[in-house]
């Protein structure tokens, strides 16, 4: 999957249904402390089975575990470039970059 509307699709999700999932999906990466395919098995196991459990709870049918895979990647490598970009690090980078490309 490369995008979210190819997720989406593939989820079979429309609406409330979609937005449930992401949000669901987001309040899991509190538990993740790297990137996703970092993640040990059981821990992406443990996330996976609670986004089902959730999604059943308001009757959202179970989502395909490769559309969890891409939303967890995605939010998790989201949240490594904003953590790296906070830093100064990557910003520093980013404009020596543009400076040097002037």
């Amino acid at each position: 999957m490369h995008s979210e509307i190819e997720a989406q699709a593939a989820s079979r999700y429309y609406g409330w249904q979609w937005q449930r999932f992401l949000l669901f999906t987001r309040q899991q990466t509190v538990h993740v402390s790297q990137q996703w395919m970092q993640a040990p098995d059981n821990m992406q196991n443990e996330i996976i089975e609670r986004v089902n459990a959730a999604l059943a709870y308001e009757k959202i049918p179970k989502v395909p575990d490769g559309v969890i895979h891409w939303r967890m990647e995605t939010l998790l490598n989201r949240r490594t470039r904003t953590s790296y970009n906070e830093s100064g690090y990557g910003r520093d980078q980013e404009e020596n970059q543009t400076t040097a490309s002037s």
